[in-house]
């Protein structure tokens, strides 16, 4: 892969990094917790059901609009 391709990849890994930073946020303000303890749920670090399955919710709203 050459400079400008590896360039492009890297700035959309960070794209994708900052709609889920964005994604757990608004899953903590819903939930009323912290954003960290929505990261480590999300991460498998933590477990909490309740986050998880707003995790999805959110998820699958960022999947119906980029398709």
């Amino acid at each position: 892969m050459n400079e400008q391709g590896k360039g492009e990849k890297k700035i959309r890994l960070l794209h994708l990094h900052q709609r889920h930073m964005g994604l757990y946020h608004r899953v903590a303000e819903q939930m009323g917790v912290d954003a960290s303890l929505v990261s480590r749920v999300a991460s498998g670090t933590r477990n909490n059901e309740a986050i998880t399955q707003a995790l999805v919710r959110e998820l699958r709203k960022l999947s119906r609009r980029a398709a």
